[in-house]
């Protein structure tokens, strides 16, 4: 078919031409052009589809196809966030909780500072006689039940508060192998635990099957053994003001002078003992006002340091700890709206080029038709 100027180049010419009407001969049973303008057509769509849902959704990551290791840190973080909100709003509540004992304990601080200027009152002896110091006993009797009141019916829901329920006695020994002795007016605060196994009654039982129902134990953290304590002793009468060290005199705080012998002696008394119808009753009932005065006191602030130091902190760190994770979560996860517009926009670009081209080659097998005419 060619005039070269020499056989060898004329023979090379024609095979090359040739390739090249195979490559571009025409044909109706298979069009590749349209094959391969659907496959991209295909593509962009999913693409698209897929930018549209990350763009709805405001996620990186709707699936575990999308990003697998992404997903699976990401729903750790979750669960973590999930626990230390809940852990937060437990904080709250143990707050709650402690505010509503403390009111009750100022109402009682309330009535005893009125009851020792009763006993004060009474114990007045030249003026007095017995019908007004018997008067001054049944106010201070009406204060009693009132304390007692306050003391058995102060809840918090459905618990109890100050009648002696949260109130642990005995060793007991914490993580750290520090022994702390519960007494009666002891209000122990506990460092949060890791094993169970690590903190132990002195019975030698876990705190799950003894301490928990002796304590008031709050979980202040995401994980597990993650808690604080508090003991809150009994202020019902016959425990405020009361203290009996018979066995030596000279610790005794509750010194009087015995009128048989006119020696001191220590006195075993409590609120619900006063009587203030004698001289001597009356000034044993002021230093007994006067020592369960000091005994709620000493509960109150207490109760104001745990509330301050262990749950307001601890709320405290835990929202710290919340707003970072989320940050940390949201990196992960969230979709940067501004990047996945630009690849929404190249996408729906795409799949409208895609779509035009599969039409181009869908018409390129009718120039067949042009040959049967």
């Amino acid at each position: 078919f060619f005039q070269a100027e020499d056989g060898i180049r004329g023979v090379e010419r024609s095979r090359g031409l040739g390739d090249v009407y195979k490559r571009q001969a025409l044909r109706i049973a298979h069009n590749i052009a349209s094959i391969n303008a659907w496959r991209q057509l295909t593509i962009n769509s999913l693409n698209l589809r897929k930018t549209m849902e990350k763009l709805s959704s405001g996620y990186r990551i709707n699936r575990g196809a999308d990003d697998p290791a992404g997903l699976s840190i990401s729903q750790k973080m979750r669960s973590q966030i999930a626990g230390l909100n809940q852990a937060i709003e437990n904080t709250e509540i143990a707050i709650n909780m402690i505010q509503t004992a403390e009111g009750a304990l100022n109402e009682i601080h309330n009535l005893l500072v009125d009851m020792r200027r009763l006993a004060v009152h009474a114990a007045n002896a030249a003026p007095n006689d017995y019908s007004m110091r018997e008067a001054d006993q049944r106010q201070i009797e009406e204060i009693i039940n009132t304390i007692d009141r306050i003391a058995t019916q102060t809840k918090f829901g459905s618990k109890r508060l100050l009648n002696g329920i949260f109130t642990s006695n005995g060793t007991v020994t914490n993580e750290f192998g520090i022994t702390i002795t519960n007494q009666i007016w002891d209000v122990n605060i506990s460092l949060s635990l890791t094993d169970p196994n690590r903190y132990r009654g002195n019975t030698g039982t876990d705190p799950w099957t003894n301490e928990v129902q002796e304590k008031a134990v709050f979980h202040v953290g995401a994980d597990a053994y993650q808690t604080i304590f508090i003991s809150i002793a009994s202020v019902t009468a016959n425990r405020l003001g009361y203290y009996n060290n018979t066995s030596n005199n000279t610790n005794a705080i509750l010194l009087q002078r015995d009128p048989a012998t006119g020696n001191m002696v220590s006195v075993a008394t409590a609120l619900n003992r006063i009587n203030v119808t004698t001289t001597r009753g009356a000034n044993i009932a002021i230093g007994t006002i006067s020592l369960a005065i000091g005994q709620i006191s000493r509960l109150r602030s207490q109760l104001g340091a745990f509330q301050t130091y262990a749950l307001e902190s601890n709320a405290a760190n835990l929202r710290i700890a919340v707003e970072n994770l989320t940050e940390s979560e949201s990196t992960i996860r969230d979709t940067d709206m501004a990047k996945e517009m630009a690849e929404f926009t190249k996408h729906q670009i795409l799949l409208q080029t895609a779509t035009a081209m599969l039409a181009q080659a869908n018409l390129i097998p009718q120039t067949v038709l042009q040959l049967l005419r």
